[in-house]
C-alpha cells in the first residue's frame, strides 16, 4: 500500500493535480515541495495502544503455534502486519542484537557465580 502511494498515487495523481493548481493560479507558486503522508501509526495513544496490543498478540501466536515453519517472519511482519521489508530488516536485527547481548549477559552471570563458588570452597 505505501509503495502504492509513493510510486504512482503521489507522482501520477498528487503532483500533478498541485501543478496544475499552480499553473491555474488557486494555489501559490510554491517553492520545491514534497508530498508527505501522516504515518498511518501516529494516532491517538489510546488506539496506538490498541494496535501494539493486537500486534503483541499476533506476535505471540505466531511463535506459540510454530507458524515459523512455514514463514518466516520476516515474511510474517511484511505480509501480514504490513511492514515495510527495510523496517522489517531493522527491527530483526534489533532482536538480534538484544539475543546475542542477552546470552553474553547470562554467560558472564554464571562465569561469576562460577567463580564465587570456587572462592567459597
Amino acid at each position: 500500500m505505501i509503495d502504492y502511494r509513493n510510486d504512482f498515487v503521489v507522482p501520477c495523481i498528487i503532483c500533478p493535480l498541485i501543478d496544475r493548481l499552480v499553473e491555474y493560479g488557486v494555489l501559490p507558486k510554491p517553492n520545491p515541495y514534497r508530498v508527505i503522508f501522516k504515518s498511518p501509526f501516529a494516532t491517538d495513544p489510546e488506539k496506538l495502544a490498541g494496535t501494539a496490543e493486537k500486534i503483541i498478540k499476533a506476535m505471540a501466536a505466531y511463535l506459540a503455534g510454530g507458524v515459523s515453519v512455514l514463514m518466516s517472519p520476516k515474511d510474517f511482519f511484511v505480509m501480514l502486519l504490513d511492514r515495510e521489508p527495510d523496517e522489517v530488516d531493522a527491527i530483526l536485527d534489533r532482536a538480534a542484537e538484544y539475543e546475542v547481548a542477552a546470552i553474553t549477559q547470562e554467560e558472564k552471570e554464571d562465569n561469576e557465580d562460577e567463580g564465587e563458588e570456587e572462592t567459597n570452597e
